[in-house]
């Protein structure tokens, strides 16, 4: 089963990079430009990831992880997109800084995606 992601981000730019980079057979996106987008899409379910830009118009960036989390019943990892000179933001699980290369866009998605639990074999 492909991992489902959630761009938040006004730019086209941000969306086409994002969607050249991700793998196809491990990611499914989906797109919103704002908050009002994004929780239409998270409410209905089984977004494991949010990438979010801090420049999106209509959007309190410091609450934001806070509001995920009363759209779903399960928490994804929210993912700060940001131009500012920073490693860390309270209640984001990672901070991506602008500009980004693909490799850290992929390593960065990859570490904070929940992987499937294989079943363990009986010994």
């Amino acid at each position: 089963m492909k991992t489902k992601i959630l761009l938040l981000d006004e730019s086209v730019t941000v969306q086409k990079v994002v969607a050249l980079t991700l793998d196809k057979n491990l990611y499914t996106i989906e797109y919103a430009k704002a908050r009002s987008e994004a929780k239409r899409v998270v409410a209905a379910g089984s977004i494991q990831l949010i990438l979010v830009s801090e420049q999106v118009s209509d959007l309190d960036v410091g609450a934001f992880p806070t509001e995920v989390a009363t759209w779903t019943n399960s928490r994804p990892a929210v993912i700060l997109i940001t131009t500012q000179d920073i490693d860390t933001y309270p209640s984001y699980t990672a901070v991506l800084r602008k500009p980004f290369s693909p490799q850290t866009l992929q390593e960065t998605v990859a570490a904070h995606v929940k992987a499937p639990t294989a079943a363990q074999p009986k010994s």
